[in-house]
């Protein structure tokens, strides 16, 4: 495998192993002892220990464990000298299909503890009182992460947006995706400031702990999060500038960075989980959720209970929406709303000035070369032109910043034919004009092939006047 292959093949590694961890580790809690509902169901501490429940939870553990070692052993398919595509094909089946998979086995042991639940009569009185703490009545947000250390991840998405504007680059897909998770980041945590409190157990000192925490171990992991992001924003400007001989220890640096953030993420979960155990764990405690509320998708467990006025629910694993609440529809509104509106931006809009002839417009004059139209822009100084050719199909290569969907490309590439350059062209249109400058390649077009033909002739024209 060449450099380019080695660089893919250790972003699929990453990304593999990243999911698979968080994913199995959040399916790995349904199952853990020390959940008040497994499989979200309601048991009993002294009825976990029965043998019946035991072999339940052993044999969806064995199944995560079998699993486990499916992936580990299957990933070397991303060490083989395969064409990159099957490599593709096989993350995308990894994604979802075992997903499936663990879907099904957790339902089935769902189902299996709920039999056994109606056939020896468990006592459920707890399901069907609501307890409320008085005390608790005042809103506990002096023991969330300060709001300053959000600056760190805008003042690192500043940067990398900053280095953007100044190499002329524009706002490319990855951007605008990082502004959007950065913003549902810091809406996030004042949605947490909103969180009502909740009533764990008789003791009211242990209820404000345990509240208290719930929103500073939540507000850690959206800082994680929004951190991750404004790193990655940050990191592949690095790539621009490594050497080919450096490059792989970038990667590899990055990819080790990325991981322990992502460690911290599900950590910062999991403290507030076990702090939230240990601190009632000689408590009476109070469960107010019926389970029949909680039921199995593809994605884990979700809650949805029209009866309960709280948005946010706590679930073994961290903490989940109830689906029933109007919030949750203007939540995920707003995120599925976001990412629509942000394709359609990058993909159908583009299309659409593509097909009526308004994507770009190329034009020369005494000073300048001007590209220009609603998705990119750019200018090239006459004077600083030393050679332009025309060419009718652009040499293999790839993006190392910017944007490239099937309508345009923009941003900096490397290509086989002419190395490091910049590309402003309407992908479309067989019509490229290769300008050799005293500070690199730069290839536009126009999205009509007659426009970008005559511009070419035009400079050739101006340079043989220099001459």
């Amino acid at each position: 495998m060449d450099s380019k292959d080695w660089i893919l093949t250790i972003v699929f590694l990453a990304i593999h192993y990243i999911w698979w961890i968080s994913f199995l580790y959040s399916y790995h809690m349904e199952s853990d002892m020390k959940a008040k509902r497994l499989f979200t169901v309601f048991v009993p501490d002294e009825k976990k220990r029965k043998m019946n429940i035991q072999e339940i939870i052993t044999k969806f553990q064995q199944k995560l464990v079998s699993l486990r070692w499916i992936m580990l052993l299957t990933s070397v398919i991303f060490l083989l000298p395969i064409p990159m595509l099957y490599k593709i094909i096989y993350l995308v089946l990894t994604a979802f299909l075992p997903m499936y998979l663990l879907y099904k086995e957790a339902n089935k042991a769902r189902q299996s503890i709920l039999r056994i639940k109606k056939e020896e009569l468990w006592e459920i009185s707890s399901e069907k009182v609501v307890h409320i703490d008085l005390g608790l009545n005042e809103q506990i947000t002096e023991a969330m992460l300060p709001m300053g250390y959000f600056l760190i991840p805008i003042l690192m998405q500043f940067l990398a947006l900053s280095y953007d504007e100044w190499k002329g680059q524009g706002l490319s897909v990855l951007s605008i995706s990082s502004i959007f998770l950065l913003g549902m980041g810091v809406l996030g945590y004042f949605l947490l400031r909103r969180l009502p409190n909740k009533t764990y157990c008789d003791d009211h000192d242990k209820n404000r702990n345990v509240n208290e925490m719930q929103r500073y171990y939540y507000s850690l992991f959206l800082f994680y999060v929004v951190l991750m992001d404004a790193f990655i924003m940050l990191a592949v400007r690095v790539f621009e500038y490594a050497t080919p001989k450096m490059l792989t220890f970038v990667w590899l640096g990055f990819i080790i960075v990325l991981t322990f953030l992502v460690f911290l993420a599900i950590n910062s979960v999991s403290k507030y989980r076990n702090y939230k155990n240990n601190m009632l764990q000689s408590t009476t405690q109070y469960d107010n959720q019926a389970e029949t509320y909680w039921k199995y998708t593809l994605l884990g467990s979700i809650y949805r209970n029209p009866y309960d006025t709280r948005l946010f629910i706590d679930s073994n694993n961290g903490m989940t929406i109830n689906m029933a609440r109007p919030g949750a529809k203007i939540f995920f509104g707003a995120i599925f709303g976001g990412v629509f509106l942000l394709l359609s931006y990058y993909f159908i809009y583009p299309a659409w000035l593509d097909h009526n002839h308004k994507l770009v417009e190329l034009s020369v004059n005494q000073e300048v070369v001007e590209v220009y139209g609603p998705m990119y822009s750019n200018q090239i100084s006459i004077e600083s032109i030393q050679n332009v050719d025309l060419i009718t199909k652009l040499p293999h290569g790839t993006r190392t910043w910017g944007t490239g969907t099937f309508t345009y490309m923009t941003g900096n590439f490397k290509l086989d034919t002419y190395g490091k350059c910049r590309m402003y062209v309407a992908s479309k249109h067989k019509a490229y004009v290769v300008i050799t400058t005293d500070k690199g390649i730069v290839i536009v077009n126009d999205d009509e092939i007659a426009k970008t033909k005559a511009v070419y002739t035009q400079l050739k024209h101006m340079l043989e006047l220099q001459k």
